[in-house]
């Protein structure tokens, strides 16, 4: 690459880091997930239910409007935060988050996207998926963390480490519960079925344990989800996920508002099913030449493209998903970066002055599909080569 070209690269890089660091800049002063986990931490540390609303009131002395959803386990990580002066527990929380961003650029370099454009895959961070990352900062939800474990797990799938994923996926999916589905990358090891079976149930068991204890308030936990899930329904803006983008259209097509949730559950289950009988090709390709890295893929894409419930900073699960459809299956370096900057071009209106489109979100999910519909046809040529890295313990080559 000539020394002009890499400038060029990093000019771009660089203004999309800029420009996504003063996206979550100008708006981290409210990060309002996590001020429901801090107070949610300190009601925990004062005796109090952290699932009543009038607790995280009471300890806050102002109105909270976000209730607290997560397991009791999650009140290990909160309740110490709680300790700290507020702005202070912000800040160190948006600083443990920015260094997992870098951590998931260095990881998907180093097992996902070997030989891809790293000038590519900072520019798809900074900017891809409507922000997607800039959200998560801006907000301060968990799921930066929640994403670092599930990519570590399926890091510890690619190096062969298999019951270490599915554990790794049960304690990622500890938060919201959803990732649990991941589990379903085990199916696709070459083990013996009963193998299979028992790493996928162990993994499940050990998830099921963990957000049944404490009994006592994982029985207030349980009870608070009961009550919010009349209210679950979220609009296409934050939310759009099959089963969201389906409530979505039978609404804007005018059914009754009685039969929409009905309607849209049906187009739902229906597009799952099709999804998933469309997938089965690729899945037993990519089996069948041990491609582990590639069964990671789309089982990931699989996941997202089949989650009820998929915010937008939940979008930042499928950057490296999708670079790598990008870096396999497009053959000139200017179509993959054309394909890239497709990828980031809701962050060109969300950045821009005046309000924003209520389907910008809904692009994401056109993306994925594009992403899935790529990764549905052979490779043209391989770019995520083997590699010796953390999880190559194996007395014998691991099949990737």
């Amino acid at each position: 690459m000539s020394r002009a070209r890499r400038f060029a690269r990093w000019g771009v890089s660089l203004a999309a880091l800029i420009a996504a660091g003063g996206y979550v800049v100008a708006r981290a002063g409210k990060p309002w997930d996590f001020e429901t986990y801090y107070f949610a931490g300190a009601a925990f540390r004062a005796g109090l239910n952290p699932y009543s609303l009038e607790n995280l009131t009471r300890v806050a002395r102002r109105t909270v409007t976000l209730p607290f959803l997560y397991p009791p386990a999650t009140l290990a990580l909160f309740a110490p935060m709680s300790l700290l002066p507020k702005a202070v527990a912000a800040g160190a929380w948006l600083g443990f988050k920015g260094v997992l961003a870098a951590f998931l650029v260095w990881l998907w370099r180093r097992e996902f996207l070997r030989g891809s454009d790293p000038f590519r895959l900072l520019v798809v961070l900074a900017l891809g998926f409507d922000l997607s990352v800039a959200w998560d900062l801006r907000t301060g939800n968990v799921a930066l963390l929640e994403i670092a474990i599930l990519w570590i797990a399926l890091a510890a799938f690619v190096r062969g480490r298999d019951a270490l994923a599915g554990y790794l996926i049960a304690l990622g999916s500890i938060f919201k519960l959803l990732p649990v589905g991941l589990l379903g990358v085990l199916a696709a090891a070459p083990r013996p079925r009963p193998v299979r079976a028992a790493l996928i149930a162990g993994s499940a068991a050990f998830l099921a344990v963990a957000v049944s204890l404490p009994p006592g308030l994982a029985a207030e936990w349980r009870a608070a989800i009961v009550h919010a899930s009349p209210n679950a329904r979220l609009a296409i803006e934050v939310n759009p996920s099959a089963l969201g983008l389906s409530d979505w259209l039978f609404g804007a097509l005018g059914a009754p508002a009685a039969s929409v949730p009905f309607l849209a559950m049906g187009a739902y289950l229906a597009f799952a099913a099709a999804i998933l009988l469309l997938s089965l090709e690729p899945l037993r390709r990519a089996r069948a030449s041990s491609t582990r890295v590639e069964t990671a893929m789309i089982a990931v894409l699989l996941w997202l493209l089949l989650s009820p419930r998929l915010m937008v900073y939940s979008f930042a699960m499928a950057i490296a998903p999708v670079l790598y459809a990008i870096e396999t299956r497009v053959r000139t370096e200017a179509w993959r970066w054309l394909a890239a900057l497709l990828v980031c071009a809701q962050a060109a209106i969300r950045l821009a002055p005046g309000p924003e489109p209520p389907m910008l979100g809904a692009a994401s999910f056109a993306i994925l599909l594009g992403a899935w519909a790529l990764l549905r046809q052979p490779p043209s040529f391989p770019r995520a080569a083997s590699s010796q890295g953390w999880f190559a313990h194996s007395p014998s080559p691991v099949p990737r």
